[in-house]
């Protein structure tokens, strides 16, 4: 018994839309909230530290004045809240981006926040220590989060900050400190001499060495960037002409096709003159081929529809799954008859939110491939409830049919695929139907799981989301699977 779980796509990343860059943006948003995010979680990381400094500097004041370090009962502990704060009201930016400022507001005022900390703490730490090093790190981020002159604009707060820093240590408003007693020591004894001259213009020649140097591979990596989006969308192009083509082709095709299955149902049913039995026997073959193509015009049609609605999703709405599934068991009555298939349903009321259309379509999907692959004779049990263990609304269709082989379980969501026992079971399937499952599962944050033993048959579990994908504010409402 093998089984394989499809997880539903991530909702969102960077559309079309996105992929603009200007002086003010230099990145895609979607990338910009990616190294946002990143930031944003070094810097809990500082939080941690100055929060574990200042409670080993409350438990263990003794212990480490030994080593010649000086606690620091406050300080860490102040900055680590305001800290705390403006990196919650960043993430709070990132999170909802339209209740909120622009994100590159929000990063400058955070950035101005963080100089403003790291002054205390090179303060706390010591001038002729390693912490003025901490303005490398945000040199850096500004030349990968902004353009050139924003980028400099965060170089001079760097060096602004670390300027002051010294003149209130130099002026005497503030008595030196530093972490380690020897330090605090040099600091007395040379602030008054030219070392401490030497060494503000050797930090300051380091940062501006490091803000040319990044600046610069940013710069190349954004032209880059910028070459490879526009390949992308020129090959995205190119993609939607030759489907936009395939599809118009297809749909020309349906029409004459549809002409040709009524003249051989004319033919075979008797309503013109009639013909030997060999003749009757070799149309209805043609008429079952003719069915198999028809049904892969129709899911070539309804694939390229849905490919569209996946870009421009639209509302969901109430529905009555249960309802929907005993609708979809009797439109295939006919269809399960004619394979002595038997449909067993335990499904009582269950209320799930999505696009009906789309919804009804991959029912229809998962219970024709059950019937489909079922051996005469056989069962089709289609099972819906709420999961006790995460309170999910889920649907099981089982099936007593020829069953998958754990190595092609994966690619049976591909587009087209057969498995060779399905081709040799059903020469007419088009390949597309699971292909549509997923991609409505891709759509409404399903999850499926599927397992199979092969001669014995194969399960589809969906797993419905508590709350559907969060939609973009400014999508639009129009409904492609609908045309």
């Amino acid at each position: 018994m093998s089984l394989y779980t499809l997880e539903p796509a991530e909702w969102g990343g960077t559309s079309p839309s996105d992929h603009k860059a200007d002086s003010r943006r230099t990145f895609p948003l979607g990338i910009l909230l990616e190294k946002a995010r990143w930031f944003i979680r070094m810097r809990w990381v500082v939080v941690l530290s100055l929060l574990s400094f200042g409670l080993l500097s409350h438990l263990a004041e003794s212990q480490l004045q030994a080593l010649g370090v000086i606690p620091g009962k406050i300080w860490p502990i102040a900055i680590a809240a305001v800290l705390v704060l403006g990196n919650s009201f960043v993430a709070l930016a990132v999170r909802r981006p339209q209740r909120s400022l622009s994100l590159p507001v929000n990063l400058w005022v955070q950035i101005i926040l963080d100089m403003a900390c790291i002054g205390v703490v090179i303060h706390f730490v010591g001038v002729f220590s390693f912490a003025p090093s901490f303005y490398f790190l945000h040199i850096a981020l500004a030349c990968i989060f902004f353009d050139l002159w924003a980028s400099f604009g965060v170089l001079l707060l760097a060096l602004a900050s670390y300027t002051l820093c010294i003149y209130v240590e130099l002026s005497g408003w503030v008595e030196p400190a530093a972490l380690m007693l020897s330090w605090q020591q040099e600091a007395r004894v040379e602030m008054s001499g030219w070392s401490i001259v030497t060494m503000s213009a050797g930090y300051a020649l380091i940062m501006l060495a490091l803000w040319y140097i990044v600046s610069r591979m940013s710069v190349r990596l954004r032209e880059h960037e910028r070459s490879v989006v526009q390949a992308a969308k020129k090959v995205l192009r190119l993609q939607e002409d030759r489907d936009k083509y395939a599809v118009q082709m297809t749909h020309q095709l349906k029409a004459p096709l549809d002409a040709m299955r009524s003249i051989m149902m004319l033919i075979t049913e008797g309503y013109v003159e009639p013909v030997s039995g060999d003749i009757r026997k070799r149309l209805l073959e043609v008429d079952k081929q003719a069915e198999g193509l028809g049904e892969l015009i129709l899911d070539v049609l309804r694939l390229y529809n849905l490919q569209k609605a996946a870009g421009r999703p639209i509302e969901p709405v109430d529905i009555d799954l249960g309802e929907r599934i005993r609708a979809a068991v009797v439109d295939l009555k006919q269809m399960a008859d004619k394979r002595r298939v038997r449909v067993n349903l335990d499904v009582g009321e269950l209320s799930i939110k999505g696009v009906p259309l789309q919804i009804d379509l991959l029912l229809h999907n998962l219970l024709s491939n059950a019937i489909t692959y079922s051996f005469s004779e056989g069962e089709v049990h289609v099972v819906g409830g709420q999961d006790e263990a995460n309170g999910r609304i889920f649907l099981e269709v089982r099936d007593q049919g020829i069953g998958i082989a754990a190595e092609k379980i994966p690619k049976i969501f591909e587009e087209y695929y057969h498995t060779e026992e399905a081709f040799k079971h059903n020469s007419t399937s088009t390949g597309i139907g699971l292909a549509i499952v997923k991609k409505i599962a891709e759509t409404h944050g399903l999850k499926i799981q599927v397992e199979s033993e092969v001669g014995k048959g194969t399960c589809f579990r969906i797993l419905f989301p508590r709350r559907l994908p969060q939609l973009p504010p400014d999508h639009d409402r129009s409904c492609p699977i609908c045309e």
